[in-house]
């Protein structure tokens, strides 16, 4: 198990900062990057899928040591929270220092298990029904997960089944204008090509 080092799904922000702000626990990242030497420079898996998340959804990015009472700022862990109404909604969890093991990820699929398990689904099975991408599901339902690199992303179903509405709302809408621009083009074209 992972202690300390992971936020939860469901807990508000309030909750989360307790437990990972105490003292040589964690720290408060800064919204920016620029100069912050724990930082790495790849982005998380879910910052593509922004855009398609509720408008009030927020991002707030912590700093966990992985070393036992004492903050190190090469070895530990960076957290993002994406918060939706105060609630934690999404976690996206970066090794820093080391890769990021199996038995830690085990440790956070357990911290999340509540009382179902968590099984493996096929990356065919999600093309169509996932923005954020998945390879693990709860059995109830309720969370999914997926790992890419030393990033481990755990979120809500629900925030996964809305990004999928507002990302088929907005190919609706790219189609759309598309459709609008070929008329105006097909209109415009003998005025274009008069002369010739």
């Amino acid at each position: 198990m992972v202690p300390g080092a992971q936020a939860r799904l469901g807990e508000t922000q309030a909750a989360i900062e307790a437990r990972l702000l105490a003292a040589n626990v964690g720290l408060r990242m800064p919204s920016e990057d620029a100069g912050d030497p724990r930082v790495r420079h790849d982005r998380p898996p879910y910052e593509a899928s922004l855009g398609f998340l509720p408008s009030d959804a927020r991002v707030a990015r912590y700093w966990k040591s992985a070393l036992s009472r004492q903050i190190s700022k090469t070895d530990g862990w960076e957290i993002h929270v994406v918060l939706v109404g105060g609630v934690s909604v999404l976690e996206a969890y970066k090794r820093v220092g080391s890769g990021l093991s199996e038995f830690e990820v085990n440790g956070l699929l357990n911290l999340h298990k509540g009382g179902s398990r968590w099984m493996r689904v096929a990356s065919e099975q999600t093309a169509d029904s996932s923005v954020l991408r998945h390879t693990l599901a709860r059995e109830d339902g309720e969370f999914r997960a997926n790992r890419q690199g030393n990033w481990f992303m755990i979120f809500s179903t629900k925030l996964d089944e809305f990004a999928v509405a507002r990302q088929a709302e907005a190919r609706a809408e790219a189609e759309r204008r598309r459709e609008e621009q070929r008329k105006i083009d097909a209109q415009r074209a003998p005025e274009s090509l008069a002369g010739f």
